[in-house]
């Protein structure tokens, strides 16, 4: 950003840098992008999904929906916080009823995950 990248550029499919960030539970970027103007308005539905997966139990609690439906897209989040080594974060998944047996990008569940990611506790 620093150096001129435009955060509002989206995918060839119209995905933005924001929603992106959110799919793998990258609250910093989104902060990032947030203190540079470059984040239009987040629903409460992302704003949760991103909660859970930075591991932030209060408001993943309070913004959490009556059931749990989770999209393909929204299911692959454990995977990818456990690919990062994020137990805080893997565990609050568990807890808020994420499949713990959701494949990630190679195939495995989040356990194989976190093993290629070098992260074993």
């Amino acid at each position: 950003l620093d150096a001129g990248a435009d955060a509002s550029l989206t995918t060839a499919s119209g995905e933005s840098v924001t929603s992106f960030a959110i799919r793998r539970g990258r609250r910093d970027v989104v902060e990032l992008l947030e203190s540079n103007g470059g984040v239009g308005s987040i629903d409460a539905r992302s704003r949760w999904l991103l909660a859970a997966a930075s591991g932030d139990r209060a408001t993943a609690l309070s913004l959490r929906p009556a059931t749990l439906e989770l999209s393909h897209e929204e299911r692959l989040l454990l995977p990818h916080v456990a690919s990062r080594g994020d137990v805080a974060a893997t565990r609050l998944l568990l807890e808020l009823g994420w499949p713990i047996d959701t494949p990630g990008p190679w195939g495995g569940p989040a356990l194989h995950q976190a093993i290629i990611g070098g992260h074993h506790t």
